[in-house]
C-alpha cells in the first residue's frame, strides 16, 4: 500500500497540480467514513449502543483534545509526503519512510518503556545505514533525465536534491515516529467503557482533527487548481486511506 501510494502520488503530479491538502482532506474523510461504519457494526455485534450523540458535544472533544497532537503531526507528515513526490522519486520517498523505525524505537524505549534486544537495535542501525547510502545519490526523476554530460548546473541541482532528501527524511521520520508513539499511548489509555474504548472511535477522533487541519490548510492555500483531477487521484485517495487504516 505504501509503495502503491508513492507511485500514484508521483504520477498524480504529472497529470495535475492538485493541492496536497485537498487530497489529504478527502483521504481523511474516507477514513472517517470507514471507521464510523466499522464502529457502528462492532457496537451492533456486541449489542451495545454507539455513542454517536457525544460526537456533537463540546465536552467530548475537549476530553479528546490530545488527539489533536497526532492529528496535526499526521497532517504535516501526509502533506509533506505528497509535496515531496513532486520533487523526489517515488521509490526514494517509500524507502526514506523507514527512517521512522529507528526514531520510533528510541521514543518507545524512552517513553513507553518498551524493551528491544541488541539484535533488534543492530538490525535498525543496518536499515538506517542502508538508507544513508541510498540517500548519497538520490538520482533524477524520469521527467528530469536527458542526454549529454553533467554540467555545473546539474551538479548544483544534485546537491539541492540531496539536501531536500536529507531534510525530508529527518523531518518526516521525527513527525511520523512521534505521532505513532503518541497514538499508541492514547489508544492504550482506557476509561473502562467498551463504547468509548473502541479502536474505531479512537480513529474517528484522530481523523476529525485531521480533516479540520487539512480543511484550514486548503482554504488558506493559494492553489485552487483542479485541472487534471481524475481516476489516478481517486485511486490515490482510496489506497492512502486504506494504508492509514492498516
Amino acid at each position: 500500500l505504501m509503495v502503491a501510494s508513492s507511485l500514484l502520488g508521483e504520477f498524480a503530479w504529472r497529470v495535475g497540480n492538485i493541492p496536497a491538502p485537498f487530497i489529504a482532506l478527502l483521504t481523511e474523510s474516507l477514513k472517517l467514513c470507514i471507521s464510523t461504519s466499522l464502529y457502528s457494526k462492532e457496537m451492533k455485534t456486541q449489542k451495545l449502543e454507539p455513542k454517536f450523540d457525544r460526537l456533537f458535544t463540546l465536552k467530548f472533544w475537549w476530553a479528546s483534545i490530545y488527539f489533536a497532537i497526532p492529528g496535526g503531526l499526521y497532517f504535516l507528515g501526509n502533506n509533506l509526503a505528497l509535496i515531496a513526490l513532486k520533487y523526489l522519486s517515488s521509490h526514494l520517498v517509500a524507502m526514506l519512510a523507514n527512517f521512522k523505525l529507528l526514531v520510533a524505537a528510541g521514543l518507545a524505549s524512552t517513553f513507553l518503556k518498551q524493551k528491544f534486544s541488541m539484535l533488534q537495535w543492530l538490525s535498525l542501525v543496518l536499515v538506517v545505514t542502508g538508507l544513508v547510502i541510498t540517500m548519497g545519490n538520490p538520482g533524477k526523476k524520469a521527467t528530469e533525465m536527458g542526454e549529454g554530460h553533467a554540467t555545473a548546473e546539474d551538479e548544483a541541482e544534485g546537491h539541492d536534491k540531496l539536501l531536500l532528501t536529507i531534510l525530508y527524511s529527518v523531518v518526516t521520520a521525527c513527525i511520523s515516529a512521534v505521532a505513532g508513539v503518541f497514538c499508541e499511548k492514547l489508544y492504550k489509555e482506557k476509561v473502562g467503557e467498551p463504547t468509548l474504548d473502541n479502536v474505531h472511535l479512537q480513529n474517528m477522533k484522530l481523523y476529525v482533527f485531521g480533516i479540520f487541519f487539512n480543511f484550514v490548510a486548503f482554504v488558506l492555500s493559494p492553489n485552487k487548481d483542479f485541472t487534471g483531477f481524475g481516476l489516478v487521484h481517486v485511486i490515490l485517495i482510496a489506497i492512502s486511506g486504506f494504508q492509514g487504516l492498516a
